[in-house]
């Protein structure tokens, strides 16, 4: 089935952007990951009203895939950020955390009694969360904690179809301004530590108030 090709490469995506080093790799997995997500709503909500899914389309392809990764590669631009390999651990192990947590929330999704619960999107999701978390715990640049909240995002969204097709049009709207605040405010540290530091670590932060 189509559906579930769509869902297996987005949980590709996350065993590779684990251990991708450029943030053009992240930028590039993450409009991948909109495209994915676009797919995904296209063919899993086409039952519900025409506005709720136009808006659903618009937010995954238009904002996921086009214009967060845009402003994202502006940042980097303006920034000259080339790669996010500063990690508290060798990225083999965030390799091995990502892919053993895929299997084990398939695991726990397989023994859950619910049957409204779709397994596939809340393996996925619930890894996709995970990976997020991961890369912000893991990475010392701010860049890479913007990726991995913005991956938390992408997880959010197929959480809501782990639990239910219908999504109602306020719930999408908060995803889609909480995103867009996150973007901003973060794109604002990101750019002011830019001129004040050559390093972009978070430990940079505290320093930003001298």
């Amino acid at each position: 089935m189509l559906i579930n090709l769509f869902i297996v490469a987005f949980a590709v995506t996350l065993v590779y952007l684990s251990v991708a080093e450029r943030v053009a790799t992240h930028t590039r997995l993450l409009i991948f990951q909109g495209i994915l997500l676009f797919s995904i709503a296209l063919l899993e909500l086409k039952h519900i009203d025409f506005a709720n899914l136009a808006f659903i389309l618009a937010e995954t392809l238009l904002f996921k895939a086009l214009i967060i990764p845009y402003y994202l590669k502006q940042i980097v631009e303006t920034n000259k950020i080339a790669k996010t390999v500063n990690t508290t651990i060798p990225l083999f192990y965030i390799l091995i955390m990502v892919s053993v947590a895929i299997i084990l929330f398939f695991i726990f999704a397989s023994a859950l009694p619910s049957s409204q619960l779709k397994i596939k999107y809340f393996t996925v999701s619930m890894a996709s969360i995970f990976t997020g978390f991961v890369l912000i715990m893991t990475h010392r640049e701010v860049i890479s904690h913007l990726i991995g909240y913005l991956i938390i995002e992408n997880g959010i969204f197929l959480l809501s179809l782990a639990i239910g097709s219908e999504m109602p049009m306020m719930v999408n709207t908060g995803i889609l301004l909480d995103i867009l605040i996150s973007v901003i405010v973060l794109g604002a540290f990101v750019n002011r530590i830019g001129r004040k530091f050559t390093e972009m670590e978070v430990t940079k932060l505290s320093e930003l108030k001298d």
